[in-house]
Protein backbone atom coordinates (compact mmCIF):
# COMPACT_ATOMS: atom_id res chain seq x y z
CA UNK A 1 0.00 0.00 0.00
CA UNK A 2 1.45 3.29 -1.12
CA UNK A 3 0.91 6.42 1.00
CA UNK A 4 0.28 8.41 -2.19
CA UNK A 5 -2.76 6.21 -2.88
CA UNK A 6 -4.02 6.92 0.65
CA UNK A 7 -3.89 10.63 -0.23
CA UNK A 8 -5.93 9.80 -3.34
CA UNK A 9 -8.50 7.92 -1.27
CA UNK A 10 -8.90 10.85 1.12
CA UNK A 11 -9.29 13.30 -1.77
CA UNK A 12 -11.90 11.19 -3.58
CA UNK A 13 -13.88 10.77 -0.35
CA UNK A 14 -13.65 14.51 0.40
CA UNK A 15 -14.65 15.59 -3.10
CA UNK A 16 -17.13 12.72 -3.60
CA UNK A 17 -15.81 12.61 -7.15
CA UNK A 18 -12.82 11.21 -8.98
CA UNK A 19 -12.76 14.24 -11.27
CA UNK A 20 -12.92 16.70 -8.37
CA UNK A 21 -10.22 14.80 -6.50
CA UNK A 22 -8.00 14.73 -9.59
CA UNK A 23 -8.41 18.49 -9.96
CA UNK A 24 -7.59 19.14 -6.29
CA UNK A 25 -4.52 16.88 -6.48
CA UNK A 26 -3.44 18.19 -9.89
CA UNK A 27 -3.43 14.62 -11.19
CA UNK A 28 -5.20 13.00 -14.11
CA UNK A 29 -8.56 11.42 -13.43
CA UNK A 30 -7.68 8.14 -15.22
CA UNK A 31 -4.53 7.74 -13.12
CA UNK A 32 -6.48 8.37 -9.92
CA UNK A 33 -9.21 5.90 -10.89
CA UNK A 34 -6.64 3.28 -11.83
CA UNK A 35 -4.78 3.66 -8.52
CA UNK A 36 -7.98 3.36 -6.46
CA UNK A 37 -9.09 0.31 -8.47
CA UNK A 38 -5.67 -1.27 -7.90
CA UNK A 39 -5.97 -0.58 -4.15
CA UNK A 40 -9.41 -2.21 -4.12
CA UNK A 41 -7.97 -5.30 -5.85
CA UNK A 42 -5.02 -5.36 -3.44
CA UNK A 43 -7.32 -5.26 -0.41
CA UNK A 44 -10.02 -7.42 -1.93
CA UNK A 45 -12.62 -4.86 -0.87
CA UNK A 46 -14.82 -2.36 -2.65
CA UNK A 47 -14.03 1.07 -1.19
CA UNK A 48 -16.44 3.31 -3.11
CA UNK A 49 -20.01 3.07 -4.37
CA UNK A 50 -19.94 4.63 -7.80
CA UNK A 51 -23.13 6.17 -9.06
CA UNK A 52 -23.65 8.97 -11.51
CA UNK A 53 -21.38 11.89 -10.81
CA UNK A 54 -21.02 11.14 -7.10
CA UNK A 55 -19.10 8.45 -5.24
CA UNK A 56 -19.50 7.51 -1.59
CA UNK A 57 -17.44 5.36 0.73
CA UNK A 58 -18.53 1.81 1.47
CA UNK A 59 -18.33 0.49 5.01
CA UNK A 60 -14.84 -0.88 4.23
CA UNK A 61 -14.01 2.45 2.61
CA UNK A 62 -14.94 4.32 5.80
CA UNK A 63 -12.61 2.10 7.81
CA UNK A 64 -9.73 2.68 5.40
CA UNK A 65 -10.55 6.40 5.27
CA UNK A 66 -10.11 6.62 9.05
CA UNK A 67 -6.91 4.59 8.99
CA UNK A 68 -5.53 6.59 6.06
CA UNK A 69 -6.07 9.82 8.01
CA UNK A 70 -4.24 8.37 11.01
CA UNK A 71 -1.38 7.04 8.86
CA UNK A 72 -0.89 10.31 7.02
CA UNK A 73 -0.98 12.28 10.29
CA UNK A 74 1.61 9.92 11.79
CA UNK A 75 3.86 10.23 8.74
CA UNK A 76 3.61 14.02 8.92
CA UNK A 77 4.39 14.05 12.63
CA UNK A 78 7.36 11.71 12.11
CA UNK A 79 8.72 13.92 9.32
CA UNK A 80 8.37 17.02 11.51
CA UNK A 81 10.15 15.29 14.39
CA UNK A 82 13.09 14.29 12.24
CA UNK A 83 13.33 17.67 10.54
CA UNK A 84 13.10 19.72 13.72
CA UNK A 85 16.01 21.14 15.62
CA UNK A 86 16.57 19.55 19.03
CA UNK A 87 15.77 22.94 20.58
CA UNK A 88 12.46 23.30 18.74
CA UNK A 89 9.41 23.00 20.90
CA UNK A 90 6.74 20.91 19.25
CA UNK A 91 3.97 18.51 20.03
CA UNK A 92 0.26 18.26 20.53
CA UNK A 93 -1.78 19.49 23.45
CA UNK A 94 -5.32 18.17 23.81
CA UNK A 95 -7.64 19.94 26.24
CA UNK A 96 -11.10 18.77 27.26
CA UNK A 97 -13.74 20.33 29.45
CA UNK A 98 -14.79 23.92 29.94
CA UNK A 99 -12.09 26.01 28.30
CA UNK A 100 -11.60 29.43 29.89
CA UNK A 101 -10.63 32.43 27.77
CA UNK A 102 -7.27 32.92 29.48
CA UNK A 103 -6.26 29.40 28.40
CA UNK A 104 -7.15 30.12 24.78
CA UNK A 105 -5.08 33.32 24.89
CA UNK A 106 -2.13 31.49 26.48
CA UNK A 107 -2.37 28.79 23.83
CA UNK A 108 -2.37 31.40 21.07
CA UNK A 109 0.76 33.06 22.53
CA UNK A 110 2.45 29.68 22.89
CA UNK A 111 1.64 28.77 19.30
CA UNK A 112 2.97 32.10 18.05
CA UNK A 113 6.27 31.50 19.85
CA UNK A 114 6.47 27.79 18.98
CA UNK A 115 4.79 26.98 15.65
CA UNK A 116 5.41 23.27 16.18
CA UNK A 117 2.93 23.15 19.05
CA UNK A 118 -0.62 22.25 18.02
CA UNK A 119 -3.66 22.65 20.25
CA UNK A 120 -6.83 20.58 19.98
CA UNK A 121 -9.94 21.41 21.95
CA UNK A 122 -13.02 19.54 23.06
CA UNK A 123 -15.52 21.70 24.87
CA UNK A 124 -17.64 19.39 27.01
CA UNK A 125 -18.67 18.59 30.53
CA UNK A 126 -16.86 16.19 32.88
CA UNK A 127 -19.10 13.26 31.93
CA UNK A 128 -18.47 13.74 28.21
CA UNK A 129 -14.70 14.06 28.62
CA UNK A 130 -14.58 11.06 31.02
CA UNK A 131 -16.56 8.93 28.56
CA UNK A 132 -14.14 9.85 25.77
CA UNK A 133 -11.17 8.85 27.91
CA UNK A 134 -12.80 5.55 28.94
CA UNK A 135 -13.62 4.74 25.32
CA UNK A 136 -10.09 5.59 24.22
CA UNK A 137 -11.18 8.58 22.19
CA UNK A 138 -8.79 11.44 22.73
CA UNK A 139 -9.92 15.03 22.55
CA UNK A 140 -7.55 15.56 19.62
CA UNK A 141 -9.77 13.45 17.37
CA UNK A 142 -12.64 15.89 17.57
CA UNK A 143 -10.88 19.18 17.60
CA UNK A 144 -12.91 22.36 17.61
CA UNK A 145 -10.08 24.81 16.97
CA UNK A 146 -6.66 24.27 15.52
CA UNK A 147 -4.05 26.90 14.82
CA UNK A 148 -1.89 26.15 11.77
Amino acid sequence: MDIRVLWYLLAVAREESFTGAADSLMASQPTLSKQIAQLERELGKKLFERGGRRVTLTEDGVLLYRRAGEIIALVGRTEREFKSDEHDVSGEVAVGGHIPGFLLKAAARTHEAHRGVRFYWHNGDATDVSERLQQGRSTSRCCFNRWT
